[in-house]
């Protein structure tokens, strides 16, 4: 007799999310360092607006 679905190590509940869900709730005191964290994480975007920034001030000057 073949096993039902739920017995599988692989079956996953629809209703319940893969991951939990974590919000997390930025205070005035804490958004310094969520915005290093930010800009930690995405410097290559961090370099390409600061080019694009200074193309554009190098433009209408």
């Amino acid at each position: 007799q073949r096993p039902y679905a739920k017995t599988c190590t692989l079956f996953h509940d629809k209703s319940q999310p893969l991951v939990p869900e974590t919000i997390t709730t930025l205070s005035p005191a804490n958004s310094y360092q969520a915005m290093r964290w930010w800009c930690s994480r995405n410097k290559r975007l961090l370099i390409i607006l600061v080019l694009v920034s200074i193309s554009l001030l190098a433009a209408l000057l």
